[in-house]
């Protein structure tokens, strides 16, 4: 300890720490949550992708033998009215241009499934960077915390919402719980209510 400082100080020093401590925690649990979400996001997007595409080929395929059926028919019907050949020589070309369509829908969905596969190797980088420093944060934060809980008799409830803290302090004689949103409320006065508390049974 810091001779400079009088322990209420370094008990005051000590909570705001943890309150910055937890918070980073929640912070890192939270973004942990959105890489998975999207990773899962991402792998919905590459299965239905993969489905469109097959059905997009299978179309493909049918129009085609569709394209040779009706060609063979033109060549038959020009032999008998040349008018009804010339209708069909349009069909024809009507169907082609279709084809041309769907071939660069074909090549959009690669480029987006090749998009995806680029967006999924970024996201398992950086899910294997919040692992990494998930496994080396979370040991010193539960050493703190098991430091913070024997100096101070405070205990922290960690699964509550991002704007909000809560506990309580465990006294000689009564449990005192306590409950603050940090939106309402500044870090100074929860330090000071909190500091309060601890005093009470000192």
């Amino acid at each position: 300890m810091d001779d400079s400082l009088n322990e209420p100080e370094y008990i005051v020093r000590l909570a705001e720490e943890l309150i910055t401590v937890i918070d980073n925690e929640k912070i890192e649990n939270t973004l942990l949550d959105n890489i998975v979400k999207e990773w899962q996001k991402i792998l919905e997007i590459r299965e239905i992708q993969k489905a469109q595409t097959k059905q997009v080929f299978q179309e493909v395929m049918q129009m085609e033998s569709a394209e040779e059926a009706n060609y063979q028919k033109t060549q038959t019907a020009c032999q008998h009215l040349n008018q009804e050949g010339q209708s069909l020589e349009q069909l024809v070309s009507q169907q082609k241009e279709g084809l041309a369509n769907v071939v660069s829908t074909c090549e959009r969905l690669q480029q987006n499934l090749e998009a995806c596969q680029q967006e999924s190797q970024k996201l398992e980088l950086e899910r294997q960077e919040v692992e990494k420093q998930k496994k080396i944060s979370i040991p010193k934060t539960r050493h703190d915390i098991t430091l913070y809980k024997l100096i101070t008799n405070l205990h922290w409830q960690l699964d509550t919402p991002q704007n909000e803290l809560k506990g309580y302090v465990c006294g000689n004689t009564e449990v005192k719980p306590f409950t603050f949103n940090k939106e309402q409320v500044s870090k100074f006065d929860i330090v000071n209510s909190l500091w309060d508390m601890i005093e009470e049974d000192w």
